[in-house]
């Protein structure tokens, strides 16, 4: 019975890992419930999804590396004092995330704007929790 249970267990994490959505998901768990954890993660989620060894090493560095620019980031918004001011933190974390994405090959906009987007609605939802 137990051998039946732990098949069935595996084959239903087989069948997340090999769904982008479902690596998402379990991506997003494991940095959330244990942010050590997040950069092998990620390593992880690449081979999973068929990337090379250096794929996944490339991507467990990033990851580390991104980790830390956003921690020493929370902490200047946090001591410069404008981690309520949607307009400056927004920017801080367009700019920020801009630069992380041409980083990764990808455009400053992209990265700037989802990062600043993401920035404004996160203090635009904790505001209005507050008030409403």
């Amino acid at each position: 019975m137990f051998r039946a249970i732990g098949r069935a267990i595996a084959r239903g994490f087989r069948a997340l890992v090999r769904s982008a959505i479902g690596r998402a998901f379990l991506q997003i768990a494991i940095c959330a419930t244990a942010p050590h954890a997040c950069a092998p993660a990620v390593g992880a989620m690449t081979l999973a999804a068929g990337g090379s060894a250096t794929d996944a090493l490339k991507a467990t560095a990033f990851a580390f590396a991104s980790q830390m620019v956003w921690t020493e980031v929370g902490f200047h918004v946090r001591d410069a004092g404008i981690a309520s001011n949607i307009v400056a933190k927004s920017a801080v974390h367009g700019v920020v995330g801009g630069a992380l994405s041409m980083a990764q090959g990808g455009t400053f906009v992209d990265g700037f704007v989802a990062n600043g987007v993401g920035a404004a609605a996160g203090i635009a939802g904790l505001s209005f929790r507050m008030t409403g």
